[in-house]
């Protein structure tokens, strides 16, 4: 799942892939809504979305379970539970 990070992140800083490794062919976003807000500071307008990861077998999967996936990849690696991973912060003298 590291590499269809890679992947992502490649699609959307430069928005083509030369080197993949991940197998990513295209990220699809749909968008779930819109929210306006008027208050101080001015208007703003934001746009919710999902995004689909298509992979060059044509298969697909949520943004949001390819970074979950990533997340839990690393919590089990480092074995810090994700409910409380403060209490494994130890604070440094400066």
């Amino acid at each position: 799942m590291l590499g269809v990070i890679h992947d992502v992140v490649t699609l959307g800083k430069h928005a083509k892939m030369t080197r993949p490794r991940g197998g990513v062919a295209g990220i699809t976003p749909s968008f779930t809504g819109v929210v306006m807000y008027f208050g101080q500071g001015g208007p703003r307008s934001e746009h919710p979305s999902e995004f689909t990861v298509t992979f060059n077998d044509g298969s697909s999967i949520s943004l949001f379970e390819v970074f979950k996936a990533a997340v839990d990849y690393w919590d089990n690696y480092f074995k810090v539970p994700r409910e409380q991973p403060w209490q494994e912060i130890v604070a440094l003298p400066l």
